[in-house]
């Protein structure tokens, strides 16, 4: 487009969560100033996601396997919040602004489902933590509020790492690299992440539901969703690629699909300790 140029449509459809379409795309004059005011009150600022991807030149091996060889077959789990009241605690930091001294979240481990994703020998991981998306304070110290994630990401994904090695003795031995990924990192990437906020609007009753519909899990799906509505608008919604149900054939098939191919033979059935195959 050009500067100055305008372009007629009868219709305009956005795939962005609802501030950034009434308040980002459109005018004040043509929202009103009653639904501008209303839209302006919309709440993105629910705890969200600080997560750390990692090349790993190895397979973790998590502690417990000594009690329980099964979570080396495993390639999601928690860690952290070992009592109720910890984790009450830390959910009570994180809507008041602050990040948790403990960290806890949950890890996945794709490479033990499906090994192509790494080079032979290897894994990725992905571990989470959840942030509030405008930190006040972490470890006694002060911050800045959204502007603070510039000089925290690398702070926060040490003690994400220091935390697996915890778990996991020799973690921090097998990392190659590792990328982190911000509330700030997610709203760059797509701006219906406002805040970071992955499910295009906080769970709180006032909203009554969030800016995504259907609620809950769509993690940002907005545009697909918008492209669905569309079609079905338009009566073109039935044709066959379309109306694919891979869950159905997954469910199908299941007993087919081969499992832990990325998982150490020594781990690998149903042995009671580590030394049995």
């Amino acid at each position: 487009m050009l500067p100055g140029e305008e372009i007629g449509a009868r219709v305009v459809v956005s795939n962005l969560t609802l501030a950034p379409t009434f308040l980002g795309l459109l005018d004040e004059s043509v929202v009103g100033s009653e639904r501008t005011r209303l839209v302006k009150r919309f709440n993105y600022d629910d705890p969200q996601l600080l997560s750390v991807m990692y090349a790993l030149k190895g397979d973790p091996e998590f502690a417990s396997a000594a009690h329980d060889p099964a979570i080396q077959r495993s390639w999601v789990g928690y860690f952290g919040g070992e009592t109720l009241g910890e984790m009450r605690n830390a959910f009570g930091e994180l809507t008041a602004g602050i990040v948790p001294d403990e960290v806890m979240g949950g890890w996945f481990i794709p490479t033990r489902a499906d090994p192509s994703q790494a080079p032979p020998g290897c894994h990725t991981a992905y571990v989470w933590t959840s942030v509030p998306p405008c930190p006040r304070r972490w470890r006694a110290s002060s911050l800045d509020g959204w502007d603070a994630w510039p000089g925290l990401a690398e702070p926060l994904a040490e003690a994400v790492t220091e935390r697996m090695e915890q778990y996991a003795p020799g973690f921090r031995d097998l990392v190659v690299e590792r990328h982190v990924m911000t509330p700030l990192n997610q709203e760059m990437n797509n701006p219906s992440a406002v805040r970071g906020n992955m499910i295009g609007g906080s769970a709180i009753p006032e909203h009554l539901s969030n800016s995504i519909h259907p609620y809950g899990a769509t993690h940002l799906a907005s545009g697909y969703l918008a492209a669905v509505e569309v079609a079905e608008d338009l009566g073109c919604r039935d044709v066959t690629w379309w109306r694919a149900k891979p869950l159905d054939w997954f469910l199908e098939n299941l007993g087919c699909i081969p499992l832990n191919l990325g998982v150490d033979a020594r781990w690998n059935g149903n042995a009671s300790s580590p030394e049995t195959t």
